[in-house]
């Protein structure tokens, strides 16, 4: 079974709201190796131990339908 707690510091999002557990840092969200180095571990060996069962959002990722090169950024 996969589990995961966040704490929200009092925030109350409406069931089914987006959330962002990490990312670039651009726009307040921690990013992935502030993670890592607070677990004390790799940002790898993170991304790796997230299961596959998790849907994940890319959403600077080419869609399916488009073209590789005519995606590349």
């Amino acid at each position: 079974m996969d589990q995961l707690v966040i704490d929200l510091h009092g925030d109350h999002p409406p069931p089914g709201s987006d959330v962002t557990i990490f990312g670039p840092g651009t726009q307040g969200e921690p990013a992935l190796r502030e993670w890592a180095q607070a677990a004390g571990a790799t940002p790898y060996e993170l991304i790796c131990q997230i299961s596959p069962s998790l849907p994940r959002h890319h959403p600077h990722r080419c869609p399916q339908s488009v073209a590789r090169p005519a995606c590349a950024r």
